[in-house]
């Protein structure tokens, strides 16, 4: 049986009895209330996918529990039930957003088999939205993507096994995500939370909601993402940043499956899709007691490695191609510009070359953008610091790509390993820019913690000039 969360709300206590029965046998148990101030606490805890709401309430009217309902899920279908049976009442009534209205005396079975097909064609319209942004994401993304990436990604969809993306900033861990959820097939939401973005003091209550009073300000009950991500997908993103002292209690939920708010004593299954991102080495966090080995494990189970941008250049025209019909219809690069962005070693890896394309977009004019222009003065510094002047050729067919750039071509010493010229251009500019890491990092467009990630390894954090 397809489960679906259907809320009943009548101050007739033997007509809710009724339909009550008659709901738990076609779509799983109904949430039922009396009351208005009722269905508004259990319209707080979960998205409901119909509602059958009585117009008269004792504490207020049911037409007044349609904007909660649509926003919890703008598919929902309500019903509305009333003694009033007149034209006006029902022209308002779905003029807010419901589905249907029926009069009352009600016959129960044409309602609920209204409710039937109104879930089912509820069902074909998620599938739909689902197919649409499958297709969207494939689109962009995957063909950007190795064979053996993108086989690794429907393997991963077809399971609910936690996965664990892994990879350098920018690389698109984020969208290798998206289109884990969306192969999936998922009927609810992908619901992101940046664990690196929001202070520890509020991430909890973020993560595992709160009741009324469980802190300062809450004032009313709240779910938090493990709830509001139920049959869909929950993705933690800078998943080695989190606190350790949250560490534990998502292990708890990864292994019971259940959730329980902050300040409340009820303990709610989730069936969630977990998925977690890092650009950090997660074993080496490991040992350095920085994150829980049991946690690790846990996470652990599929694990998804994105490429650098520099290993698989191949994808570099293709990714260019997209972000410029995503800008603006019928822009194109200018000729030899694809060879140049192929020539680029692209420490930012995607994301760095979409701000590249977007800021040619805004500083050009006409169709044809020169983004490598922009590129131009880091090429420049990497030169002088070799004495020699770039050349960029195309591997020769059949010849294997190595990880070098060759510089001053008419010297064969003149060979600099990529990871070499990155680190000795890292280093300059943030000595060129006295050792201040933020301006080091807007300056390199890079993140704040790659830099500091850098710097660690090349033993200049901490120094003072």
């Amino acid at each position: 049986m397809n489960t679906k969360n259907v809320l009943i709300v009548d101050d007739d206590a033997a007509f809710c009895d009724l339909l009550e029965r008659e709901a738990n046998k076609r779509w799983g148990p109904a949430a039922v209330a009396q009351t208005l101030a009722r269905a508004k606490e259990l319209i707080s805890q979960r998205p409901f996918d119909a509602a059958l709401l009585d117009l008269r309430l004792p504490d207020g009217e049911g037409l007044s529990l349609l904007e909660p309902l649509l926003k919890a899920n703008e598919r929902v279908k309500v019903f509305l039930l009333t003694a009033d049976g007149t034209a006006e009442s029902a022209v308002r009534a779905l003029k807010l957003g419901a589905h249907d209205y029926f009069a009352k005396p009600i016959d129960r079975q044409k309602l609920l088999h209204a409710v039937d097909l109104a879930l089912k064609a509820s069902l074909l319209e998620r599938g739909s939205l689902l197919q649409q942004r499958q297709q969207q994401l494939e689109g962009t993304l995957s063909p950007e993507l190795p064979p053996e990436l993108d086989q690794l990604i429907t393997k991963a969809a077809s399971s609910q096994a936690p996965v664990i993306i892994t990879g350098e900033t920018g690389t698109g861990k984020t969208m290798v995500a998206r289109l884990i959820h969306a192969r999936g097939g998922e009927e609810r939401p992908f619901m992101p939370l940046n664990c690196a973005a929001v202070p520890e003091t509020l991430l909890e209550a973020e993560l595992f909601g709160h009741e009324r009073g469980a802190f300062t300000g809450a004032q009313q009950p709240r779910p938090g993402l493990l709830e509001l991500a139920a049959g869909g997908t929950l993705f933690f993103d800078e998943i080695g940043d989190i606190a350790q002292s949250l560490q534990p209690k998502l292990l708890t939920v990864l292994e019971e499956r259940t959730v329980r708010r902050l300040g409340g004593s009820l303990t709610r299954p989730v069936k969630v899709r977990f998925i977690a991102a890092t650009n950090k080495r997660l074993a080496e966090e490991v040992r350095a007691g920085r994150f829980r080995e049991d946690l690790f494990f846990r996470l652990d189970i599929l694990r998804i490695e994105v490429p650098p941008l520099r290993a698989r250049p191949e994808s570099i025209p293709r990714l260019a191609a997209g972000f410029l019909a995503a800008i603006h219809p019928g822009l194109v690069l200018a000729p030899g510009e694809v060879e140049r962005l192929c020539a680029y070693p692209w420490p930012g890896n995607v994301r760095e070359l979409r701000n590249v394309i977007e800021r040619a977009h805004w500083l050009e004019e006409g169709p044809e953008l020169h983004p490598s222009r922009l590129l131009a003065p880091v090429r420049a510094e990497a030169e002088a610091r070799v004495g020699g002047a770039a050349r960029h050729e195309e591997p020769a067919a059949g010849r294997e790509r190595s990880n070098v750039i060759s510089l001053g071509a008419t010297d064969p010493g003149a060979i600099v390993p990529l990871e070499d010229l990155i680190d000795r251009h890292i280093l300059e500019t943030y000595l060129a820019l006295g050792r201040h890491q933020q301006n080091t990092a807007s300056a390199l467009k890079i993140s704040l913690s790659t830099l500091r990630r850098k710097l660690m390894a090349l033993g200049e954090l901490g120094k003072r000039a």
